[in-house]
């Protein structure tokens, strides 16, 4: 067994911590270790990361439920009307929504593209005396999530700390501080990438976009981090994630984008 792939497959699961072990070259006695680790780490996420989180025991899946917790203040907003304050919320509930599965780069990719879809909220629909409101609900989410995250590299870094006593030969682990390096340099850099987008016109809104998600692709692709058919679909789940947040929000200020099962450029609502 070597411990750099098990570093990796903690540093490619950060919203989606799963183990997944390759048998072929290990002794039963390793392989009992594993399958224990798997069992106390499912344990210590529970009592690390509290109330509000799911676990999928088949692959250790955590789930942070209540984000919408931060956006409460929608509902008291005065100036709107009932309606539109439920359409606010629903567009909010949309976005905050995490996919059910994929690699650890693709969850920091698809909570750039929330961040985004909440700024286009505050900026569009929010009114002005509660932008700052609103901001300050979109950090305490981001935080959140980045506060799971740290929880969740410390419970795999205590776990790998233990095989690694139980197998010196294994060497020394540093999951913690090789993830959060990782996620911090993917959280800039995928921020900077939903920041150029430009909703000018349609056009230009569809080419900006594009190159967000080409972007993404290519450096996936140089990371060898999955394959092109998955990061096809990762594309797609991105663009299908927009163009329901485009129909929630039902206006012809917001664009929708050409997607492989809609290949009609009406990207207007």
């Amino acid at each position: 067994v070597n411990i750099s792939n098990l570093n990796h497959t903690f540093l490619n699961r950060q919203n989606a911590i799963c183990l997944q072990h390759q048998t072929a070259h290990k002794s039963e006695s390793v392989q009992n270790v594993e399958e224990q680790m798997k069992d106390r780490l499912k344990e210590q996420l529970t009592q690390k990361v509290g109330n509000g989180t799911s676990i999928n025991p088949a692959d250790i899946k955590v789930t942070v439920q209540g984000e919408m917790a931060h956006f409460v203040f929608v509902k008291d907003m005065e100036g709107l009307s009932a309606e539109k304050k439920r359409q606010i919320s629903q567009l909010i509930q949309h976005s905050v929504k995490q996919p059910t599965g994929g690699t650890s780069d693709y969850f920091v990719m698809d909570r750039a593209q929330t961040t985004a879809q909440l700024q286009f909220i505050a900026d569009k629909l929010i009114p002005e005396k509660y932008k700052d409101q609103m901001q300050e609900a979109i950090k305490n989410y981001q935080k959140e999530g980045m506060d799971l995250q740290v929880r969740m590299y410390e419970a795999g870094q205590e776990i790998m700390d233990q095989l690694s006593a139980s197998y010196p030969s294994l060497g020394k682990s540093s999951i913690l501080t090789e993830g959060m390096k990782t996620l911090q340099e993917q959280e800039a850099w995928t921020s900077t990438l939903y920041g150029g987008l430009d909703d000018s016109n349609q056009s230009t809104f569809v080419h900006s976009f594009e190159a967000v998600l080409a972007n993404f692709k290519e450096n996936q692709l140089q990371l060898k981090n999955s394959p092109e058919e998955v990061l096809n679909r990762y594309q797609d789940e991105l663009r299908s994630k927009w163009n329901d947040f485009a129909t929630l929000f039902n206006d012809s200020i917001i664009y929708k984008l050409p997607t492989n099962h809609n290949s009609v450029i009406d990207v207007r609502l």
